[in-house]
């Protein structure tokens, strides 16, 4: 979860508490959204669907090029 400094100095203390909250849940949320996403896949290749499924590799460039997206927004984790 990235929230820009800007926004963060905003918030009231009671919403930077829910959003620690949120993230202490947010690794066990991603798993289980992961998860659902992997079940649904499998039962559409079990259809005869075609699944395009990218190698980790792919993935990984994907994700390391999205942590720099935007320079002008700074990153702050609660």
């Amino acid at each position: 979860m990235g929230i820009s400094a800007r926004t963060w100095a905003r918030l009231s203390d009671r919403e930077k508490q829910w959003l620690g909250a949120f993230k202490a849940a947010s690794p066990q949320l991603t798993e289980m959204i992961l998860g659902a996403e992997q079940a649904l896949l499998g039962k559409l290749e079990a259809a005869g669907l075609p699944v395009y499924r990218p190698d980790a590799g792919k993935l990984a460039a994907l994700f390391g090029a999205m942590d720099d997206f935007d320079p002008r927004f700074p990153i702050v984790t609660p």
